[in-house]
C-alpha cells in the first residue's frame, strides 16, 4: 500500500469510490455520476485543495483530500458557531479543512483511512502547522470515530444536520497540530 499525491487521473476512480462509498452504510444515498461530478468540482476548486490516494498494486483504492480556510468562508459554508469554537481554540491559528475520506468497501477495514489521514496529518504539520484542522464525522459511524480519536480529533460539540438524511447530524471535530 502506497499513499501519494493525487496525479490527474485519478479522480475517475475517485469518483467511482465516492458513489461506492456513499451508497452503502452509514450513507446509504444514491449518488448520480453528476452529483458525484459536482461534489468533486466543489472541492477540487477550493484554494488549498491538496489530495492524497492510496493505491495497492496500482489500483486507487481510496482517497482524502483537504484545503486551507479563512474564518470567514468557514462561517459561510459551516456557520458562525463553528469560527467562534475555533476562535476560542486560538484566533491566530490558520484553519485546515479536511473534506473527504473515502475507501473502496472492498479495502475497508484495513486501516487505509488512518493511513490517509496520517498522512495529511504529516503534509499539514510540514506547511501549514501549527493550525486547527476541521473535519465532520457521523456518530454512527463508529470505526471512523474511533479511527479519529486515535489520530487525536475531539469533538467540538457542534452538531449540524444532515443534508442529504433527514433527522441525521453530523458533528464538527478538530485537532491542534503543532510544528515539527
Amino acid at each position: 500500500m502506497i499513499i501519494r499525491k493525487y496525479r490527474s487521473g485519478d479522480e475517475v476512480y475517485i469518483k467511482l469510490i465516492y458513489r461506492a462509498c456513499f451508497s452503502g452504510p452509514p450513507w446509504n444515498q444514491k449518488v448520480a455520476e453528476k452529483e458525484a461530478e459536482t461534489r468533486w468540482q466543489d472541492h477540487f476548486s477550493k484554494a488549498g485543495f491538496i489530495y492524497f490516494v492510496a493505491q495497492e498494486d496500482q489500483q486507487v483504492v481510496g482517497a482524502s483530500w483537504f484545503d486551507t480556510i479563512s474564518y470567514e468562508a468557514l462561517a459561510q459554508e459551516r456557520g458562525r458557531e463553528l469560527v467562534n469554537f475555533a476562535e476560542s481554540v486560538d484566533p491566530k491559528l490558520p484553519l485546515v479543512w479536511i473534506r473527504e475520506t473515502i475507501v473502496d468497501p472492498a479495502f475497508q477495514g484495513k486501516r487505509i483511512a488512518s493511513q490517509l489521514k496520517e498522512r495529511i496529518m504529516e503534509e499539514v504539520k510540514n506547511h501549514f502547522a501549527p493550525v486547527i484542522l476541521l473535519t465532520r464525522m457521523r456518530d454512527d459511524n463508529l470505526k471512523i470515530v474511533r479511527a479519529n480519536e486515535k489520530l487525536g480529533f475531539k469533538r467540538t460539540g457542534i452538531k449540524a444536520p444532515s443534508k442529504a438524511t433527514p433527522g441525521l447530524l453530523h458533528e464538527y471535530w478538530y485537532l491542534v497540530l503543532e510544528n515539527r
